[in-house]
Formats: C-alpha cells, structure tokens, sequence
C-alpha cells in the first residue's frame, strides 16, 4: 500500500514541476511538487523496515528542503532584479488641430497618420474611409478625436 504512495506522489511531484517549466508564473506549481516529494518521503520513511532506509529518507528531504530554500531565493532574484524597457505614456496634446489621413477605415475606431507617425484614433461623426484627409478635434490625454476634413468643410459651408 505504502509502495503506490510514494509511486503516485512522485508522478505528482514530476508532473507538477513540468508544468512549472512550461507555464512559468510565480512558482506555486513548483512549491507544490516540493510538497509532494516531501510527502513521498515521508510516507516512505513512515513505512520503512530498516533504520537504512529512514536515514536515506531524512538526508533525501533535507536535501530537497534545501533546494526548495535556494530555488525560491533565487527566483525571487531573477523577477526582482528584471528590467523593464518602454517607453513613458505621453500625452498626445501636441496633436490637437493637425490635420493627417486616415491609414485605415475608422468606424468609429482605426489607425491615422500624422507626421509619418501612426496613432490610434476614433472617428466623430460618420465613418472615415482608409486615405481620407482627417482633423484633429479633440485630445483626451490618449485618445485622439478626429473627423474628416471633407465633412469639417461641409459644416462652414452650411
């Protein structure tokens, strides 16, 4: 009986720790096969026979102690110690009433070109076809309201 708990609790402890290589996160998959080892060697040192096999059970679980203890310290270096690289979220003030195309339809929400640069933006009004001349209306931070310039002319005509 003793046999096919260790045997499950290994598979466990196997099949937990390769879920932690292939779906890295913060290390709970590991901590659990580290329990899991642990309890197989418990569960085999509870069980054991001969006193040969308690001690190879206690220096086992010691050893996996310890490298539970390392692994952790020095995860926990590896996600602290990371640098993140990006850039700063600007404003897009500087955008207001400049005039550019629409680099793709907007309905409300597509792409236009400003300067040979690229910002997302949201249509006021009516959809504005990919290569249509647009304006800037209004800026809020990081949204970027546009409208065409053909509909602009339209409303000074009237």
């Amino acid at each position: 009986m003793a046999v096919e708990w260790i045997v499950g609790l290994v598979l466990v402890g196997i099949i937990l720790a390769v879920i932690e290589v292939f779906i890295p996160g913060i290390g709970a998959f590991a901590i659990l096969s580290l329990i899991s080892f642990s309890a197989a060697i418990i569960v085999m040192i509870m069980g054991a026979e001969s006193m040969s096999v308690v001690i190879v059970g206690i220096v086992l679980l010691i050893t996996l102690i310890t490298t539970g203890i390392f692994l952790l310290r020095k995860a926990k270096t590896v996600y602290l110690e990371t640098d993140v690289q990006g850039k700063v979220a600007e404003s897009l003030e500087h955008l207001l009433h400049q005039e550019g195309i629409a680099y793709s339809v907007l309905r409300p929400g597509g792409t236009i070109e400003i300067a040979g640069e690229l910002y997302d933006a949201i249509a006021i009004g009516t959809i504005i076809e990919k290569g249509e001349k647009i304006k800037v209306i209004r800026v809020d931070y990081r949204k970027i309201f546009v409208r065409s310039v053909k509909d602009l002319e339209k409303k000074e005509v009237e």
